[in-house]
C-alpha cells in the first residue's frame, strides 16, 4: 500500500507549484466542460459494449463528489477491481497500484492511481498519479501528476483504468481472474510498459484466497473503514521505461499489485502501518499491519509455494497465542548492513522473518537485506515513512536455500498535523485556479465557434 507516498506527493505537488506557479506543463488540468453529475450507481455506470459485458465508471477531476453518504459496493460477489463507490464523497477514496522490482533487489517502480478527494486541498482535483523509481545507481524520481479524466471499464475478460489530461495518458489493463496486468505511460515525462504475471492467486485481508466465500465475515477489512486486497501477491515483472530521458529496463523482476478502498479519511482512521512482499525461489510472501483509532496493531502474513497458499497467520511472536499449536511468525529488524533511514531515527538495514506452525511441525526463514531507497519523507513532528528494495534469501527448515527480491514499506501518521485553515486556503486556492482556467478555455471555444 502506498499510502505514505500520497502524503509525500502531495506535498511535494504543492510546495513545487508554489515555487513554479506559471509552470502549466507541470500539472494541467481544469474543470471538465460537462462535468457528470453526482447521482445514483446507475448514472454513473452504463452499459458500454453488450458484446463485451463491460461497464463504464467516469469520474472527473471535478464535479463528481456527492455532499452526503454514499453507498459502498463491498459484498464478496462484487468484483475487488471495480469501483466501489458511486459516487465518492469527501472522505471516501480509491486505489490501484502496481509494483516492480528487478530480480537483483537494486531498481524498481511504484505506480497509483488515485480517486481520492481527501488531498485535493494539495492539488488540482480528486484524480492522482503517484510514482516512485529508483534505479541501480541509486538515482531517485517521484513524480506526481493529476488527470483530469478517470475511465474504468470493468468487463467479462478485464479491468481497464485510464487517467488523462491534455498530453498525458497513464493505462492499467488488468485481467478479471488478476492473472495479468500491464500498466502504460504516454506522457512528456515518462514513456513505455510494465508488465506483470502472477505467480500467487489473489489473496484477500484476512489471508484467505479470493474470491472469499459467499459467507465469509468482511474479508477485505483491514481496519474500520479500510478495506484492501492483493490482486497479485507475488509476480514475475518485465519492466521498459523512458523517465526523464533516463531508461529503466529489466525483465525478471518480482512485483505485485494492491486494490484498497476506503469510507473514512485516512488521517482519520490510520496511525500506523507495515508492508512487505517478497519473492524467493518457489517462495512468495506478503504481509500488512496497520494501527488505528488508539488500538493495537493488526495485519496478516501469508506464505505461498508454487503459487498455493501454505501459511497465514495474523499473529506475530508479540502477541499472546491463544494454542500453543497455532501457526505464529516472528519479524525482527536486523542491523548489520550499510543502508538505513534517515527519518524517526530508525537504524535498521534488514530484518529476519521466521514462520513456524508447531502443529506441522513445519518452520521456515528469510532474511531482506536493504540496497537501495525507493523513497523516504519526513512530515515532522515524528510522522513519515520509507520504503526499501533488495536481496532476501531463505526457506524451508533442513531444505534448500534460495534467493530472490523483496520490497518494504513502513509509515507512521500517528502525530501528522495539518491545520484546517491551511487546508481550506489550499483547496480554493486549486479550485479557484481550475475554475478559471476551464472559464477560459470556454470563451476560447466560444470565439474559435464564432470564427468559424
Amino acid at each position: 500500500m502506498k499510502i505514505c507516498r500520497l502524503v509525500n506527493h502531495a506535498i511535494a505537488a504543492y510546495l513545487l507549484q508554489l515555487y513554479s506557479l506559471s509552470d502549466a506543463g507541470q500539472v494541467g488540468v481544469g474543470v471538465p466542460d460537462e462535468p457528470l453529475t453526482a447521482g445514483a450507481w446507475d448514472s454513473q455506470f452504463a452499459l458500454h459494449d453488450e458484446e463485451a459485458r463491460c461497464q463504464v465508471s467516469h469520474m472527473p477531476a471535478y464535479g463528481g463528489l456527492a455532499s452526503g453518504a454514499v453507498p459502498i459496493f463491498n459484498s464478496n460477489s462484487h468484483h475487488p477491481l471495480k469501483p466501489h463507490f458511486a459516487p465518492l464523497n469527501v472522505s471516501t477514496g480509491e486505489q490501484w497500484e502496481f509494483d516492480a522490482i528487478s530480480a537483483e533487489g537494486d531498481a524498481g517502480i511504484l505506480i497509483a492511481f488515485y480517486r481520492d478527494p481527501e488531498f485535493n486541498f494539495l492539488g488540482p482535483g480528486d484524480l492522482r498519479i503517484n510514482l516512485d523509481v529508483t534505479f541501480s545507481n541509486g538515482t531517485m524520481v517521484s513524480l506526481v501528476d493529476y488527470a483530469e479524466q478517470s475511465i474504468i471499464e470493468s468487463c467479462a475478460t478485464h479491468t481497464t483504468g485510464t487517467w488523462f489530461r491534455d498530453g498525458a495518458v497513464y493505462k492499467f489493463h488488468t485481467a478479471h481472474n488478476m492473472s495479468t496486468a500491464s500498466v502504460t505511460f504516454d506522457t512528456p515525462s515518462i514513456r513505455g510498459t510494465i508488465e506483470l504475471q502472477s505467480t500467487a492467486k489473489p489473496r484477500c485481508a484476512d489471508g484467505s484466497t479470493w474470491p472469499p466465500l459467499a459467507e465469509a465475515v468482511a474479508p477485505y477489512d483491514v481496519v474500520r473503514g479500510m478495506y484492501w486486497m492483493e490482486p497479485m501477491p507475488a509476480a514475475l515483472t518485465a519492466v521498459d521505461l523512458q523517465i526523464k530521458g533516463s531508461q529503466l529496463s529489466f525483465k525478471n523482476g518480482i512485483g505485485g499489485a494492491e486494490r484498497i478502498w476506503q469510507s473514512r479519511t485516512w488521517f482519520e482512521m490510520l496511525e500506523e502501518y507495515e508492508f512487505l512482499r517478497m519473492s524467493v525461489g518457489p517462495y512468495a510472501a506478503t504481509y500488512w499491519a496497520s494501527a488505528a483509532d488508539g488500538e493495537g496493531k493488526i495485519g496478516n502474513l501469508l506464505l505461498s509455494q508454487n503459487g498455493e497458499t501454505i501459511f497465514s497467520s495474523s499473529l506475530r511472536e508479540d502477541r499472546i497465542r491463544r494454542s500453543v499449536l497455532e501457526d505464529y511468525f516472528v519479524l525482527s529488524p536486523t542491523h548489520g548492513g550499510d543502508v538505513r533511514s534517515s527519518i524517526g531515527g530508525r537504524t535498521e538495514t534488514g530484518y529476519d522473518l521466521i514462520l513456524l506452525s508447531p502443529s506441522r511441525k513445519r518452520q521456515w526463514s528469510f532474511h531482506f537485506e536493504h540496497k537501495q531507497i525507493l523513497f523516504e519523507f519526513n512530515l515532522g513532528r515524528g510522522a513519515g515513512g520509507s520504503s526499501f528494495i533488495g536481496l532476501a534469501e531463505g526457506g524451508e527448515k533442513n531444505g534448500e536455500n534460495y534467493h530472490g527480491a523483496f520490497l518494504n514499506e513502513s509509515v507512521n501518521f500517528a502525530n501528522l498535523w495539518i491545520p484546517s485553515l491551511v487546508q481550506s486556503a489550499l483547496w480554493t486556492y486549486h479550485y479557484s485556479k481550475a475554475s478559471l482556467s476551464a472559464g477560459l478555455k470556454q470563451v476560447i471555444d466560444m470565439v474559435v465557434a464564432y470564427q468559424m
